[in-house]
């Protein structure tokens, strides 16, 4: 029933995002930008010294808590398009809200991972765990199509039901525009390191300055 979808979506507004908002979301947001210093917190010093690695515990629980968005809304999607004891027009906003919050959260795996796996179907990954990573261009693509359909099926003002188209296209400018600005940097970077134009100032090497490319790509990327 229509009750059972509003369930359905209800939790997508909080719980699955508690791992990524708790710590990571200004650890990195304000430790990276220097905002904060913390020399005793494990969680917000690693990224203000530039010194993470892959098992950095903040980026290790964003990570599994956007894969869980993307696992959860999966299923919901899969599920309300298998009903068939309601209409299009009935299932479509539902899952157009399923599908705002995959569009989030690949959106953050993009800008801040890059190339990662796009899954649509939780069951075939349980299945086959084994998947190639897609480029970094087509998961912003993915996501985009995800916002845009939430876009067109969700009510244009917010309502008690949640999300509402405006919000959307705000964030759909917010997420195309890093797309954008993020490829022009690299692009830039890339061009000027391999063109061999940076002025070395003393003791600083290009090596140097390229490995520094390799950090910013992280999460510009």
């Amino acid at each position: 029933t229509e009750d059972d979808f509003r369930a359905a979506t209800a939790p997508l507004y909080n719980k699955v995002w508690f791992d990524f908002n708790d710590k990571f979301y200004y650890g990195l947001g304000d430790g990276r930008g220097f905002n904060l210093c913390a020399t005793t917190s494990n969680y917000i010093y690693p990224f203000a010294d530039l010194t993470e690695t892959g098992l950095t515990g903040p980026l290790v629980s964003a990570w599994g808590s956007l894969y869980n968005i993307v696992q959860q809304t999966n299923k919901i999607i899969n599920g309300i398009k298998g009903n068939s004891s309601n209409s299009e027009e009935v299932k479509n906003p539902y899952i157009a809200e399923a599908r705002f919050m995959r569009g989030v959260a690949y959106s953050y795996l993009a800008m801040l991972w890059g190339n990662v796996i796009i899954n649509e179907d939780t069951d075939e990954l349980v299945a086959n765990p084994i998947v190639n990573t897609s480029p970094v261009s087509d998961v912003y693509e993915f996501a985009m199509r995800d916002l845009e359909f939430a876009a067109k099926y969700l009510p244009e003002v917010s309502s008690a039901a949640g999300v509402c188209d405006q919000e959307i296209q705000c964030l759909l400018s917010y997420f195309k525009g890093h797309q954008r600005t993020s490829s022009m940097i690299l692009s830039f970077f890339r061009k000027t390191v391999s063109a061999c134009q940076i002025t070395v100032m003393g003791n600083m090497k290009a090596e140097s300055l390229y490995n520094g490319l390799t950090v910013l790509g992280k999460f510009v990327n």
